[in-house]
């Protein structure tokens, strides 16, 4: 996986820390399954849902790491409606959840979000985040859907994902050395900054 590829689907990790801020009712846990909890337990639960490899939505990253499901045509708690339910593991742990609720709910997703735990803390009108001390719900208004995850398991997360980008960098530095040695030899192309997709930010350090 390339630089740019890596930065583009580490989309549960992109942005910058929400400002710390007293959240009320933060949620830490979908239909009974908590944050944390272990894959076979989450089964108990979700009997129904299946591994996937597909983008739902919400770009996903590759990794060793992570393993994700899906629970179809499920009652999205905000609305009341069918939705998408995307489970991710961390290390055999629930780290994160997605709802996709579909076009025209954004308003009474953010609505009863902001009910739960108070007016968001983070980010802007489209993409409202609430960061609480154990997790961090964010809601990606012009895709329809949001996410909660787990902020220790964040943090597990971010560190892995750094350690890969300083490794490509690693690579491609010792790539363009050696091309440097070989006359004739074309340098590897560096790599270009990309902004990566904005989901939800790192748990704070």
């Amino acid at each position: 996986m390339s630089i740019r590829a890596l930065t583009l689907s580490a989309s549960l990790l992109a942005l910058a820390a929400l400002p710390a801020a007293a959240i009320t009712n933060e949620p830490t846990a979908i239909g009974g399954a908590k944050l944390g909890a272990s894959t076979a337990d989450v089964k108990k639960i979700f009997p129904k849902m299946e591994e996937t490899k597909e983008n739902l939505g919400a770009q996903p990253f590759d990794s060793e790491h992570l393993v994700r499901y899906v629970v179809k045509d499920f009652r999205v708690p905000q609305t009341g409606k069918p939705g998408t339910l995307e489970l991710r593991f961390w290390d055999g742990k629930l780290w994160a959840y997605i709802v996709y609720y579909g076009e025209g709910n954004d308003e009474k997703v953010v609505a009863a979000l902001t009910k739960q735990m108070g007016p968001p803390n983070g980010t802007n009108a489209k993409k409202p985040g609430w960061q609480g001390d154990t997790s961090l719900t964010f809601v990606e208004s012009d895709k329809h859907w949001y996410s909660v995850t787990d902020n220790a398991l964040s943090k597990a997360a971010q560190t892995w994902f750094y350690a890969q980008i300083e490794k490509m960098k690693q690579g491609l530095a010792n790539a363009a050395a050696d091309a440097a040695k070989t006359p004739g030899a074309a340098a590897p192309p560096a790599a270009k900054p990309v902004a990566a997709t904005p989901a939800a930010p790192p748990a704070a350090k």
